[in-house]
């Protein structure tokens, strides 16, 4: 009989390896990716902006003395965790609810410094309910419409 058995208890969180962009300016990181990088040892991020990339770069710091440095949110839930970005698109002309969705990311290094990359893209990348996601390589697989009237 087996005795490593592990009580599940994530519940209800959001198990994305993504990072996220809110409707109200805020930049997220899900339960899964708050843990497989380790963002609970940060305190701050500082943000990137490329405008001919149309890409946002994340570096993780403890740094108190970083200029521009945003605080980290940690929930106290186990919930992830989020940085306040509203000022950072508003100076930077990103219009953050058109591109408020789960981006993928790529890790990217910038003058010695490690970045989460995320290209902006418009809400039609997202993946949308009724879209099957693959965890062992995240493609999105689309559903058949089998409404009524749909022809399947």
């Amino acid at each position: 009989m087996s005795t490593d058995w592990i009580k599940f208890e994530d519940a209800g969180k959001r198990m994305v390896d993504r990072i996220t962009i809110t409707k109200g300016g805020t930049i997220g990181f899900p339960t899964l990716f708050y843990k497989r990088n380790g963002v609970n040892g940060f305190k701050y991020v500082i943000l990137y902006y490329s405008p001919t990339e149309k890409a946002i770069g994340l570096e993780l710091s403890n740094d108190e003395n970083e200029k521009g440095k945003l605080r980290i949110s940690h929930s106290a839930q186990g919930y992830g965790a989020s940085v306040n970005a509203r000022l950072f698109f508003r100076i930077n002309e990103i219009d953050y609810i058109s591109y408020s969705h789960k981006y993928k990311w790529t890790k990217e290094s910038f003058s010695g410094k490690d970045l989460f990359v995320i290209k902006l893209s418009e809400k039609d990348t997202e993946v949308k309910t009724g879209d099957v996601v693959d965890p062992g390589n995240d493609e999105v697989k689309k559903e058949p419409d089998v409404s009524p009237g749909s022809g399947e």
